[in-house]
């Protein structure tokens, strides 16, 4: 499976037909262009995915940001993972094995590598699942085979 196919079938709850990869970062967000033409950041190890450009001219202006750079660059969190972890590899990405959402520390120990594909749709379902629950909520973790 692609990652466009990966994301459309994790994320099309959020109304996201993307049709184009923007941009990956090393922790396996994403910025895609959809087929409305707008752009969307997914931000896998939160997880959550949200409108950041309605057009080409906004995603460059957005872009620009120092606050999106830093927020989208990681650099600290991506040195700590290259330092404790070497490279991911390729089609790979670093991730929290817990994810923050769920208690998931921006710390060393909770730092792994995964397949992008699967950062993508496990992250994606997982935000539908918690999707509208109040900041706070407690929720609990059903394993099903």
């Amino acid at each position: 499976m692609d990652i466009l196919q990966t994301i459309a079938d994790a994320w099309n709850w959020k109304g996201i037909e993307p049709v184009e990869i923007v941009d990956q970062n090393a922790f396996g967000n994403v910025i895609v262009r959809t087929i409305a033409g707008s752009f969307w950041r997914i931000r896998s190890e939160v997880p959550c995915a949200e409108p950041i450009a309605y057009s080409e001219s906004q995603l460059i202006e957005i872009r620009n940001d120092p606050e999106f750079v830093l927020d989208w660059e990681m650099k600290l969190l991506v040195q700590k993972a290259k330092d404790m972890l070497g490279d991911p590899g390729v089609g790979r990405c670093y991730c929290l094995k817990m994810p923050a959402i769920l208690g998931g520390e921006y710390r060393s120990a909770n730092l792994g590598t995964i397949s992008l594909l699967e950062i993508l749709s496990f992250s994606g379902y997982l935000a539908k699942q918690v999707d509208g629950l109040p900041e706070g909520s407690q929720m609990r973790l059903k394993i099903v085979d």
